[in-house]
């Protein structure tokens, strides 16, 4: 009976760990909409909001382009805390690899190890490990915007039950890009 007791406040306590940890990335994320920068301020400090409350090595920001239908790079962070840039664009098409997938069912796409996962596309620039990941759909009424993703590089290490949080992130990341570009 004790370890009934035990195993469900251990769940709980994850639980209430979790609502807090989503309340206070809102909260930040909230805060970034009211803030003036430009469009690569932006993204650089939604990607240290996001390594600071979540327990994630590496996370990325892509943006469609409606011209041309491609995902462009726009900011990436690894896991020493560098937000690479370059002048080589970055690029992937729509409907390939995992990002593509996304955008296409408009529902995030978790990876449990992507070392086993055939759609998971590596750049040539790819300096870090990456095992587990989430790819986030960015949609701002329906329309894809882009794709936010989240990577560890340990396998395994992004619990199914962070979906619903991570989603709402997602939803208001997506409102910040679309305030910025409008």
């Amino acid at each position: 009976m004790s370890g009934n007791t035990d195993t469900h406040l251990q769940e709980t306590s994850r639980s209430y760990e979790l609502r807090i940890r989503d309340l206070s990335l809102m909260r930040r994320l909230g805060e970034a909409i009211t803030l003036k920068m430009n469009t690569d301020e932006a993204m650089e400090f939604i990607l240290e909001i996001m390594v600071d409350e979540l327990d994630i090595s590496n996370d990325s920001i892509m943006l469609l382009e409606e011209d041309t239908q491609d995902f462009v790079l726009q900011c990436a962070r690894n896991p020493f805390g560098n937000t690479p840039r370059s002048d080589a664009r970055i690029t992937f098409k729509v409907g390939h690899g995992i990002a593509g997938q996304v955008i296409s069912s408009r529902e995030p796409i978790l990876v449990a190890d992507a070392e086993k996962e055939w759609t998971f596309l590596k750049t040539n620039t790819q300096s870090v490990c990456i095992r587990s990941l989430i790819y986030l759909p960015l949609l701002i009424r329906d329309h894809a915007v882009g794709v936010s993703n989240l990577s560890h590089t340990e396998p395994n290490a992004i619990p199914e039950f962070d979906l619903p949080g991570l989603t709402i992130m997602a939803n208001q990341i997506a409102m910040l890009i679309d305030n910025l570009q409008h």
